[in-house]
């Protein structure tokens, strides 16, 4: 009984944490974007997936 116990709290940790991690790693998608095109190294892409002319 114990043993089962742990291993779906094991199990929930990991799911959260997977979660966690995904959130994470989008926010820091956004802002390494934002830095790149705002020092002017690439173009901006807008949502049709062409160049915008900024």
């Amino acid at each position: 009984m114990v043993i089962a116990r742990a291993k779906e709290i094991k199990q929930h940790f990991l799911q959260t944490q997977a979660h966690e991690l995904g959130d994470a790693r989008k926010a820091a998608d956004v802002a390494a974007k934002g830095v790149i095109v705002s020092l002017g190294l690439v173009k901006p892409i807008d949502d049709s997936g062409s160049e915008s002319e900024k």
